[in-house]
């Protein structure tokens, strides 16, 4: 997607998205750890508590089983001593003349039923055993078993059940409800973590939203690019068809199909061509040539080791001649060794590709020296060498596509663009576009601030805020009618500016424009220019952006307006132009560059 070089946003949107899932993602780990010690910690130590209480229970039922078995085993035998004594006292006229009275049989065994324990499952504790067994050994004995030995089993017996109970109420209606509090406790933890990761996930709704419009965006281009390609396939074969022997160079091949371009930089141009012997023979060899650091070698072969120098580009004189009736020569002509290097190409195509070539390097060669003489030459050269390189970095690429290292500005505007869309600038007018190149022509100091302060991603974020124009930005190959097309609709009509929204008239839109020039903030210079702001519009105290930003000292903003079409010798309201203000506030740059522009007027 980034070297379709048409959505410059969706790597921006895709890594935010990213970001945020990630920071997400991060956070609800977080959560989820602290949800997991706090279940753990709550639950470990409530279900702890209450185990060890249900134990104390269990303890505690052990021993009531254990008294109940004593009062028991003592009753029992208590009811069996006293059965015994009255059946040896009862007299034969008691027992037909009293009233009849319940047998002590059917009180015991009642008893018995009473204190039967077949429904439980405790087993007996030591001290139930204790018991019982020293009242069984006391019966054997021959001992009668008191009642005060029963009251007494009995009265331990109704303790321990008091306190079983009161146990048992106590483990009910508080460990239980701590327990069902900690469960709810520990529902709360899940449900506020849930909670969180539902709003987390809500907040970025919008963001994987534009993410499919901009996937969709990209289907619709990848598509139309796939049947641009399909097209050219179809013309490219039907060319192939009807095409002459000698017409087989690529860049013969693929002229005249949409799609398909060949495009190899000029300082990188090298191919086979063949060259004139200097013998007796003269005979004609093929050999590789290869342009180098603005010099001209050939070799052997294309991998071939040896390098032989033939020119230096700049001082030597290419033109096209026809050598022994050979068709597609050229001459080169070095005057460091008097020598003259006659070369065949292998097509018509070809020889205007090398000769293209050749001079273009050295012209930019040359340009470069020039640059660099005039660099040195400068009072204030590292200052300005530092300023260009800033400027290249606010313009890495072309303000109207993808092209690297654009050498041209549009000072006016303070972009950069590249040598094919700077000649459409040039068409459209110095009151559009003024085209400079960065290495020949000399800059005045307030335009050097000026571009500094702009740039090509400041300046496109206004002038291509529609979506529209990363559909229709030419790519870096594109013919010139596609790149008029585009800039004309860019900075002419100015069709990608967004508009929308605005209820401001021009009267409050020249308003705008005016505290920008005052403020000197070159942003929403920008801004208000593009909706329409007029840089010679009158405030309400008729002053006009180049008086006020004079006033102000604010150079970029007076470079702005009079690059942009601001007139230097209008009047304020006490008769005064933008040099009689600066002369007034005693500031030297500002007269500087206004006594300049007066001077070309005149």
């Amino acid at each position: 997607i980034n070297h379709l070089g048409l959505f410059d946003e969706l790597p921006k949107c895709v890594n935010s998205c990213c970001t945020a899932l990630s920071d997400t993602f991060k956070f609800m780990a977080n959560c989820l750890d602290n949800l997991q010690m706090s279940v753990e910690e709550i639950l470990a130590k409530d279900m702890s508590e209450t185990i060890e209480k249900a134990f104390l229970v269990y303890a505690s039922a052990k021993d009531l089983k254990g008294y109940q078995e004593c009062y028991e085993t003592a009753l029992m035998l208590y009811l069996d001593s006293t059965s015994q004594t009255r059946t040896k006292s009862n007299s034969p006229s008691r027992r037909y003349g009293a009233s009849p009275k319940r047998s002590h049989r059917t009180v015991k065994s009642t008893m018995k039923s009473m204190f039967s324990t077949k429904s439980t499952k405790l087993t007996k504790s030591p001290l139930s055993t204790k018991v019982s067994q020293s009242v069984e050994d006391d019966a054997k004995a021959g001992h009668q078993t008191s009642v005060t030995v029963v009251a007494d089993c009995r009265e331990k017996y109704e303790l321990q059940r008091y306190e079983h109970v009161k146990l048992v109420d106590d483990f009910l209606k508080s460990k239980m409800v701590e327990l069902t509090e900690t469960c709810v406790a520990a529902f709360t933890f899940v449900q506020s973590f849930f909670k969180q990761g539902f709003h987390e996930c809500q907040s970025l709704e919008n963001s994987v939203m534009d993410i499919r419009n901009y996937i969709g965006i990209c289907r619709d281009v990848i598509q139309k690019k796939t049947n641009v390609i399909k097209m050219a396939e179809k013309e490219l074969k039907k060319k192939l068809k009807n095409l002459a022997f000698e017409t087989h160079d690529m860049d013969d091949v693929c002229e005249g199909i949409p799609g398909i371009r060949a495009r190899v930089d000029d300082s990188e141009k090298g191919g086979y061509l063949n060259k004139k012997g200097q013998g007796i023979r003269k005979a004609w060899q093929r050999r590789w040539f290869y342009i180098k650091d603005g010099d001209l070698y050939y070799s052997r072969g294309k991998r071939g080791l040896e390098k032989n120098f033939v020119a230096n580009l700049v001082i030597s004189n290419i033109k096209e001649v026809q050598v022994d009736d050979r068709p597609y020569t050229f001459v080169l002509n070095n005057p460091q060794n008097s020598r003259e290097y006659v070369l065949q190409a292998e097509s018509k195509r070809e020889v205007e590709l090398w000769v293209k070539a050749l001079r273009s390097v050295a012209e930019n060669k040359l340009y470069a020296m020039n640059a660099d003489d005039r660099n040195s030459e400068s009072k204030n050269g590292e200052d300005n060498a530092q300023s260009f390189k800033l400027i290249k970095k606010l313009n890495s690429h072309c303000a109207d596509c993808p092209s690297e290292n654009p050498e041209w500005a549009v000072i006016n505007l303070g972009i950069c663009v590249c040598i094919s869309c700077s000649g459409v600038h040039r068409s459209l007018g110095v009151q559009i576009s003024q085209v400079r190149s960065i290495r020949l022509d000399s800059w005045a100091p307030s335009t050097l601030k000026l571009m500094c302060s702009m740039g090509s991603e400041l300046f496109n974020s206004v002038y291509e805020e529609s979506r529209q124009a990363s559909l229709e930005k030419p790519s870096a190959d594109a013919p010139e009618a596609v790149r008029r097309k585009y800039i004309t609709s860019k900075y002419v009509d100015r069709k990608y500016v967004v508009t929308s929204g605005m209820k401001r008239s021009i009267a409050d839109l020249n308003h705008k424009f005016v505290q920008a020039c005052k403020n000197n903030a070159t942003d929403e210079i920008l801004k208000c220019f593009a909706q329409g702001a007029n840089v010679n519009c009158e405030a309400q105290d008729g002053c006009s952006p180049i008086h006020v930003a004079t006033a102000e000292g604010a150079e970029e903003a007076l470079e702005f307006c009079v690059l942009n079409g601001g007139d230097v010798r209008k009047k304020d309201k006490d008769g005064r132009t933008p040099l009689a203000i600066a002369k007034d506030i005693s500031n030297s740059r500002l007269q500087e560059r206004l006594t300049e522009l007066e001077d070309k007027l005149i």
